[in-house]
């Protein structure tokens, strides 16, 4: 792949498969482990020095993570989260050769989520930021045991 100059920043966000479990204590504290792992490539832009970028770049991820959220009720069905946890990332980049990039950190984020009672199921949206330029934004529907 050739670099080409400039500063762009054209990037694809690609689609990920999460896998969640957690437990909300009585306090409205909780804990969430996941495991996020994409099924179709991010397209971005790698940098490549100065002024210099790798355009439309496949990546592709696998993280693990565990979370500390505090769970507020805006209403009887609205919860917001906002959370704090550690995750280790393995990212896999496909420049001129595929290399792997493995990481680990802090890691923040926020959840709201929409409950239907009597149903056992809730449906929400997650905005994670992973580092300085990773983040990403969820959707989903999840079991309520």
């Amino acid at each position: 792949m050739e670099r080409v100059e400039g500063d762009n920043s054209t990037d694809d966000t690609g689609t990920a498969i999460e896998l969640k479990a957690g437990k909300i204590f009585s306090n409205n504290f909780g804990v969430e482990a996941k495991i996020t792992k994409t099924i179709t490539p991010a397209k971005v832009d790698v940098p490549a020095g100065i002024g210099y970028y790798y355009p439309d770049t496949e990546v592709e991820f696998l993280t693990y993570s565990i979370w500390g959220m505090y769970h507020h009720k805006l209403t009887q069905e609205i919860t917001i989260s906002p959370k704090i946890g550690f995750l280790k990332e393995d990212v896999d980049i496909d420049v001129e050769e595929k290399t792997n990039r493995d990481d680990s950190g802090i890691a923040f984020g926020i959840d709201i989520r929409k409950s239907f009672p009597n149903s056992g199921f809730d449906i929400y949206a997650g905005y994670t930021i992973v580092e300085k330029h990773i983040d990403h934004l969820s959707f989903g529907i999840q079991k309520i045991f």
